[in-house]
């Protein structure tokens, strides 16, 4: 009777000794940050990781989630970098990494995500490049020739006409267009990729007729159909030639080919009306080249 007693005993203890290790257990789990599987829907894309070449002491990191949160990245045996300390869709930091003793060219990064409900979700190890002095070097050079080389060709694509048609007086004539964004309105957002609007001035030019020469200042919106076109754009101009006559033009334009992922070729309608003593109306068509990056961005 004695002998059950004691081994009643020892099997209480053991089994409180399980029950109080699985408690700790799970509390050491809870205060681990979770990994990104553990998360359903949390995506994480990741956008720069370099080392810039004209400055090795300066690390650049960018990434877009599908969740907006918090964020913060850990680098091994050099530390922890706050980036986001609000919530937010878009991250990026540039590291000073000028004291980071390694002597291996690659080194790696982890990313800690946290959640509106204070949820933190560590990312797998993504690593960058740390170029040697050889490497610095070519690269600084091909920087040059690839900044001169994109700046001669996006400023001449920028400065290429738009070639149309306009039929007014019961004649179809030949005319051409250049319309320059002064002012863009855009998103920090990363999912977009076109200012919700701009404000522009332009010029049109016929080749004949009564009105050949149209100065043109407007407002267009643009609304991002990616499933059918990259755009759709709604705009109003009003318009003058500066002897009398002064109008309106609604028009309506949507990008058909995105072409160094800067500009877009549109196709675009536009209906001239007078409002001037001096009669005057005018269909108008053109293809032309969109960018807003020559203008001046405002984000919100």
């Amino acid at each position: 009777m004695k002998r059950s007693i004691s081994s009643q005993k020892y099997s209480l203890l053991i089994l409180m000794i399980l029950l109080s290790s699985s408690k700790f257990i799970q509390a050491q789990e809870t205060d681990l940050p979770r990994q990104r599987d553990e998360v359903a829907g949390f995506e994480l894309y990741l956008i720069d990781s370099y080392v810039r070449s004209n400055d090795p002491s300066k690390l650049v990191l960018s990434w877009m989630t599908n969740t907006k949160c918090k964020s913060e990245v850990k680098i091994d045996e050099f530390g922890t970098f706050p980036v986001s300390d609000t919530l937010t869709d878009i991250h990026s930091i540039v590291i000073d990494i000028s004291d980071f003793k390694k002597s291996d060219t690659e080194a790696s990064f982890r990313v800690v995500s946290i959640l509106d409900d204070s949820t933190e979700i560590e990312s797998e190890d993504f690593t960058f490049i740390i170029p040697t002095k050889e490497e610095q070097t070519i690269e600084k050079k091909f920087d040059y020739s690839y900044y001169f080389y994109t700046c001669c060709v996006g400023g001449s694509l920028w400065l290429v006409p738009s070639p149309g048609l306009v039929f007014a007086d019961n004649e179809l004539k030949y005319s051409i267009s250049k319309e320059i964004p002064l002012v863009s309105f855009g998103s920090a957002s990363a999912y977009k990729e076109y200012p919700y609007g701009f404000i522009s001035t332009g010029y049109t030019h016929n080749l004949k007729g009564q009105v050949q020469n149209l100065f043109r200042f407007g407002y267009k919106q643009i609304f991002e159909i990616k499933s059918i076109f990259h755009y759709l754009s709604l705009g109003m101009n009003g318009f003058t030639n500066f002897k009398g006559v002064n109008g309106i033009s609604p028009e309506v334009s949507v990008s058909i080919l995105r072409i160094l992922s800067t500009f877009d070729l549109y196709l675009l309608y536009r209906f001239d009306s007078s409002l001037s003593k001096v009669e005057y109306s005018a269909h108008n068509i053109q293809i032309g080249l969109f960018t807003s990056s020559f203008s001046l961005n405002l984000n919100f």
